[in-house]
């Protein structure tokens, strides 16, 4: 039994690896290697570096972000540890398929900093909800706005995806709601085997931390997440100004919505050909050749490239012992929030 998981692993990753490999090859066959290449020939790298600067800023937008978060919920860590984290998960992802399995990287490298596995994972989980809340606003926006795909029923959806998601975030941080959601779930927890148990407690016990955040908490990471999408959508610009594209800003927030969506499915490395072909069918109506799209993508993957690299220097650090790693032993141990004072 115990060598049948990491067997199923490996056969997993494979079959991603396999998958990546047909869709960009389907992409170039159908779209053409020389045109593709071609595409390159007249990109200006002025802009292309423009946009490499962006993507490092956007990087530390986010974890600057998910640092506030951290400091909120009484959590000691400093933002460069936060950034190399995110720099690490960006490494695995070009092994790991999707943006939320390369979080798993994330997760045990800023448990090991903290002491404290509950809380961490409680506070990604918020991070990704508020980034997602604000991304998909104002991708909802921009498709009623452009109406890019003139369909009202991909307009619905996304609103439908969005008013869910805003429901569940005020459930779980609402601080009457998510008491009671706490409540609920530790009545839950009783019914469950022991391991179950000893893995969910501490999880629903470190929710606290973040129901109990303030309007002004709340405020402020929302204020850090649109720092980080202002960079984000300079890095779409800068990229799109690479090749001279003629598209809008309403388009860019839409398209980079559809594609933060995208990279968090588990399909492809790193979102590879995923990418690629969403930029083909949804920049042909705009008036951009398919080569050029193809090679937009290409580009924009260079960003999560440099950051891989960010993160292959520290993992080095760490393997070579010249970053510590885990919290010294009596520090920041404990799972249990402070109690709230009333």
């Amino acid at each position: 039994m115990s060598r049948a998981v990491p067997k199923r692993s490996s056969i997993s990753k494979l079959a991603k690896l396999a998958l990546t490999a047909v869709v960009l090859g389907l992409l170039v066959r159908i779209v053409g290697a020389r045109e593709i290449l071609g595409a390159f020939d007249g990109i200006n790298w002025a802009w292309a570096t423009a946009m490499l600067i962006a993507g490092l800023l956007m990087k530390l937008g986010v974890s600057v972000q998910l640092w506030s978060i951290f400091r909120r919920g009484q959590l000691s860590v400093s933002v460069l540890r936060v950034f190399l984290a995110n720099a690490l998960s960006a490494l695995y992802s070009l092994v790991l398929p999707g943006d939320i399995a390369a979080s798993g990287v994330k997760w045990i490298d800023l448990s090991a900093a903290t002491g404290k596995k509950a809380a961490v994972f409680n506070a990604l989980i918020y991070h990704r909800m508020v980034t997602s809340l604000v991304t998909l606003t104002l991708g909802v926006f921009a498709l009623v706005v452009s109406n890019p795909l003139d369909n009202q029923a991909t307009q619905y959806i996304a609103a439908a995806l969005l008013l869910l998601l805003m429901l569940l975030f005020i459930f779980l941080y609402h601080p009457r709601l998510g008491a009671w959601v706490e409540t609920m779930l530790r009545r839950a927890s009783e019914k469950l085997p022991r391991l179950g148990a000893t893995y969910a407690v501490p999880v629903i016990d470190a929710m606290r931390r973040f129901h109990g955040f303030t309007a002004r908490d709340h405020i402020a990471v929302f204020t850090w997440s649109c720092v980080f999408i202002v960079f984000r959508i300079l890095t779409y610009w800068c990229a799109i100004r690479a090749f001279d594209l003629e598209i809008t800003l309403i388009d860019i927030l839409w398209i980079a919505a559809f594609l933060s969506i995208t990279a968090a499915l588990p399909l492809t490395i790193a979102n590879l050909g995923i990418r690629e072909g969403f930029l083909v069918l949804v920049l042909a109506p705009l008036g951009v050749a398919s080569a050029t799209a193809v090679a937009l993508g290409l580009v924009l993957f260079a960003n999560h490239v440099l950051i891989a690299l960010v993160g292959a220097g520290y993992q080095m650090a760490l393997s070579l012992g010249w970053v510590r790693w885990r919290v010294e032993p009596g520090q920041n141990i404990s799972e249990k929030a402070p109690a709230q004072t009333p």
